[in-house]
């Protein structure tokens, strides 16, 4: 019988030519993958954040319509009660 010897000697692997055009390939769908789900949150979070401030102006227009309408309704009970006195 005879043995194998183990060899000392360092392989490096080789990638097909399948392998390496499957990696560029990857890179090359994946990337602008990403970069669209990066870019649409990111649209998404700026769309939000203008919603939000149109709603706050909305609030602040509505406090500041109710607020002007009590007051020319106060100015209006003062001015009959001076009329009275």
């Amino acid at each position: 019988m005879s043995t194998i010897k183990p060899s000392n000697e360092s392989f490096t692997a080789q990638p097909s030519l399948f392998g390496k055009i499957m990696v560029y390939l990857s890179f090359v769908l994946i990337f602008p993958i990403i970069l669209f789900i990066v870019s649409r949150n990111n649209f998404l979070r700026l769309q939000q954040s203008i919603e939000e401030t149109a709603s706050d102006i909305d609030v602040q227009l509505k406090r500041r319509f109710d607020l002007l309408t009590k007051l020319v309704d106060a100015t209006k009970g003062y001015m009959k009660f001076e009329k009275v006195h």
